[in-house]
Order: C-alpha cells, then structure tokens, then sequence
C-alpha cells in the first residue's frame, strides 16, 4: 500500500505542487483581499470599596465575582455605549458599535478584559479608552449608596489601552497554514482521482515506479510500421539497435552457451507482443543462436497471422500426435528462424495449454534449440500465458506506452505472481525517439536470467 502511495506521488508530483501552489495563491489573494482588523485591549480590576476586616473581604470577595458576571454585561450595554458614541461622535449606533467589543472576566477571577475591533488602530484604542472610562463611571453610579456619597464597589484601570501596531486579523500564518493544506489536500485527491480513473501508463519512470521490474529495453516509436510483417521493411536503425542491446543483456545473463527458454505476452490485446518476439528471435539468430518462435496462442493466432501463415499444421496438431515437429516447421528471415504456428483449432485451448504434453514438448524443443521463445495470449483475455509460464525460464512483458493503464498492468502482474512466473523484464514498446531516459531508469535495465532445470513430471502434472 505504502509503495503505491509513493508512486502515485511520483508519477503525479507536478500536479501536487501545482495545487498545492494554487493553495498558497489563494490563500495571499485572500489576506489581500480583506481588510486588516485591529484590537485595543484594556483591563479594569473589580474590588470593595472600604472593606476592613478579613471577613469583610471574605465576603466580599464573594460578592464582588458574582457582580463581575454582571459587569460583563454591562460593558456591552447602550448605557454605556450611547455615552461613547456621544463622547466621539461617532457615525454609529449603540448596536453596531457592541459588535466591534467583546469583554469577558476568566472563572473566579475580578478582572474584566475589555477588547475593541476596529479597521483603524487608532479609533480602535479611542473607542477602548472612551469605553473604559464610561463603564467605570456607569458602575460606581449604579452601586453608589442611597445618599450617593460613595460607592459600593471600586473599579480600577489596571492596563490601559495601547495602540496596536500589527492586525490582529486576517491571521496571516493562519491562512496561509490552511491554503497550503487545502491545495496539498485537493492535488493529493485529484492524483487519487486520476489513479482510480485508470489512466494509461506514458512514461518510462512511471512503468518502473510501478513493477520495479528491469526494464529490458525501449522500442522507438515507428509511425511505419505495418500491422504484417510479410509487409515490413527493414527495422528503423533506432529500433535494431534496441534489440541488439536486449540480446546482448540475455546473452550477457545467461551466459552464450546456454540454452533459454522465453514467454512473450502483454497486459492487454495491441501492444506489439508479437512483432516484438519475432524481431527478438531475428536479433538472436543474427549471432548464430539457433532459435525458434512458436506461436502458442490457440484462441488467437496472432504471430501466425502477422507473419502471413496458415496456422495449421502446427503446435495443436503436435500435441494431438498428428504429425512431427519437423514436418511443421516454417522458416523465416535471413538466418532461418524456425516459426511453428499454432495449429489447428482447438474446442478448449485452456486444456491443450494446461496438458503434460505441451511441457514435455517445450522441452524436447529446449534440447534442440538454443533459444525457445513462445509468442501467448495477452494476460487479460486469459490466463493461459501464466499457466504456459510454469514451462519456461522467464517471462517477458511488452508494454506499449500510451495503451495499457496501471490497473491492467498489475492485474497482469498478479496473475503471473500467483503462478510463481519468473518475470524477467519489461520491453517498452512506442517509446518515443526523442525521449531520453534517465540514470535510475537506465540503472534498471538488467535482467538476471537464471534458467531453470528441465521441467519434471510427478503425479502426472508438469511443476
């Protein structure tokens, strides 16, 4: 899970930042857009006037916290507020001016903290100090004795009113916190979206992020190239040199005197598995390797098709003891790649694939040719490639950038992992000619071909 949330952030990082920057952009277009508030604090100690002894002040301690609540109120009210406005003139009634004040006294406690907010820091500090000065006054005349000659309770200014030099609103650390997040959080969700939506797979990072497979080698994109190959001119000079590098990587693994045995397959149908086996077994047949293409693809014969053939007699035909291999046997290209097609039509291919015969088959052909590369049918129409994979040294899987998308490619990968297949490597077909590739990707493409000991039978079933 951890592995596929960090490739998905690779493959999308651009993205991520990009939203993430319009978060931030956001967030400085919004502190610009509203206005700054400013807030002038004062405080006012609440305390009983003329109390002597200790038990007056007991209890008037008392009585003093539960007439702060009531202070509290007051701060607010237009007997107070109508006296500031007066004394400022200010262009406001009482009501709209309580919604700029807020005072509040902490549990316990006879001290009142008056605040003002204001757009201007200066008629924010001149409203809090009008303010406390009429509060004080308000209170000592509604608590003075019946003959008015003192009151009961002294308020006193402890922190006067100063005026403040940064806004206290918009907090800008605040918002730009929450920009930030909310640009992370919507470009993390669009990459997740984009991820679930299953879009294909365009780049060569992307597929080894993906399998941590080795990438065997990359074929150029060729706008040319016909769907026969009976119509193929000479491969693109790009081209043949990527297929030297990737028979020069399996000869290099397996050593030159080895035998070898190979599967071709693809996620999905079109991605060229084909056409790139055949030109892997000319590009082997070059250096002297005795080779042979079978086309073990019985419910579509594509490499037989491709290469123009009638596809029987072939595979399926041997198999049913119909005839020997030799007498099925085409030869291709300059330096004879033997092709076996892949036979008659056959009611359940799935039986035929799955059947001791086709293993020992694989191995007769093993002790005669130095390589055997099967051509089989794409992992998403079946399961036969994975099954057939149980004969062979090593697997290897085409991909054509811009066709198969990530779901299918580990839909194709987990199937071959449930048969315990040998996955030698990626070729990536299509790449594009201009595209380089970089040093991590470079870095991955080495395969280590270790061929495995002839296939045995127990308990009559091929392991």
């Amino acid at each position: 899970m951890m592995q596929d949330f960090t490739t998905m952030i690779r493959r999308r990082w651009l993205l991520i930042v990009a939203c993430t920057a319009l978060g931030i952009t956001a967030a400085v277009a919004t502190l610009a857009a509203i206005p700054p508030t400013y807030t002038a604090e004062t405080q006012v100690l609440v305390s009983l006037n003329n109390a002597r002894t200790p038990a007056e002040l007991e209890q008037g301690n008392n009585f003093i916290q539960a007439r702060t609540r009531s202070y509290v109120v007051a701060a607010r009210s237009p007997l107070v507020l109508d006296s500031v406005i007066d004394e400022l003139g200010l262009p406001e009634n009482a009501q709209s001016l309580a919604r700029k004040i807020d005072a509040t006294a902490e549990l316990n406690t006879v001290v009142i903290t008056i605040s003002v907010k204001d757009a201007s820091a200066v008629r924010a500090t001149r409203i809090a100090e009008s303010l406390v000065r009429n509060f004080i006054r308000s209170i000592e005349d509604v608590e003075s004795t019946p003959d008015r000659s003192a009151s009961l309770i002294k308020l006193s200014l402890i922190s006067p009113a100063t005026e403040p030099t940064s806004p206290s609103a918009p907090n800008s650390a605040v918002v730009l916190t929450v920009g930030t997040l909310l640009g992370l959080g919507l470009g993390l969700a669009v990459t997740l979206a984009l991820t679930r939506l299953n879009f294909r797979i365009r780049d060569v990072r992307e597929l080894g992020w993906l399998t941590r497979l080795p990438i065997l080698g990359t074929l150029v994109f060729d706008t040319a190239t016909p769907t026969r190959h009976r119509e193929r001119s000479p491969l693109h000079f790009s081209r043949s040199e990527s297929y030297r590098a990737i028979r020069n990587t399996i000869l290099a693994s397996s050593g030159p005197a080895a035998k070898r045995t190979m599967l071709v397959t693809s996620s999905i149908p079109d991605e060229g598995k084909s056409a790139v086996a055949l030109d892997l077994a000319d590009s082997l047949s070059q250096v002297g390797e005795k080779v042979i293409l079978v086309d073990a693809n019985f419910r579509c014969a594509s490499l037989t098709d491709y290469l123009g053939l009638t596809p029987a007699p072939g595979l399926s035909d041997i198999l049913n003891r119909r005839l020997e291999v030799g007498d099925a046997l085409h030869k291709h290209g300059t330096h004879d790649v033997h092709v076996l097609t892949a036979g008659t039509s056959v009611p359940d291919p799935a039986e035929v694939i799955d059947s001791p015969a086709l293993g020992e088959l694989i191995q007769d052909l093993r002790h005669n040719y130095d390589t055997v590369i099967l051509d089989a049918s794409p992992l998403s129409t079946d399961a036969d490639a994975a099954v057939l994979s149980r004969h062979v040294d090593g697997v290897i899987l085409v991909v054509r950038l811009g066709t198969s998308s990530s779901r299918q490619l580990k839909q194709a990968l987990l199937l071959l992992e449930s048969s315990r297949s040998n996955v030698l490597g990626i070729i990536v077909n299509s790449f594009p000619r201009k595209r380089g590739l970089d040093k991590e990707t470079l870095q991955g493409m080495h395969s280590s071909f270790r061929p495995t000991e002839p296939v045995r039978q127990r308990s009559g079933r091929i392991i």
